[in-house]
C-alpha cells in the first residue's frame, strides 16, 4: 500500500514470509521500486493463498506446519478445511518454506 501513500502495512503473512517483507518494504523506501515489486509478485501467489479462508486461521496453520508456535484457533474461529489444509501445504512447499 505505500505505493498508494501508505507509511506501512499491518501483515498477517509478515510471520510467514517476514524477510522478504522487511526486504520489500526497505527497497522501496530506498526508491529501488522495480526490485521491491520483484519481490511483491513473486510473493503474492503465497500471500493470496494465506487468505483461503477467514484470517488468521490459514497464517496460523501455515505457521504449525512450519513448525512455529502459532497456537489453535479460537471460537467463532474453525480449523482449516481438510482441502484448503493441503492447497496451503502445497503453496508452502513451492516456495521453499516445508521440507516435506
Amino acid at each position: 500500500m505505500m505505493a498508494l501513500g501508505g507509511d506501512g502495512g499491518i501483515l498477517a503473512v509478515s510471520h510467514i514470509v517476514g524477510k522478504q517483507y522487511r526486504e520489500m518494504v526497505h527497497l522501496y523506501l530506498a526508491g529501488e521500486i522495480n526490485a521491491s515489486r520483484k519481490i511483491h509478485f513473486k510473493t503474492l501467489p503465497l500471500v493470496q493463498m494465506l487468505f483461503i479462508e477467514t484470517n488468521p486461521v490459514p497464517v496460523k496453520e501455515a505457521m504449525a506446519m512450519m513448525g512455529l508456535p502459532a497456537g489453535k484457533v479460537r471460537l467463532p474461529l474453525v480449523p482449516l478445511k481438510p482441502e484448503n489444509r493441503e492447497t496451503l501445504r502445497q503453496a508452502l512447499h513451492q516456495f521453499g518454506l516445508l521440507n516435506r
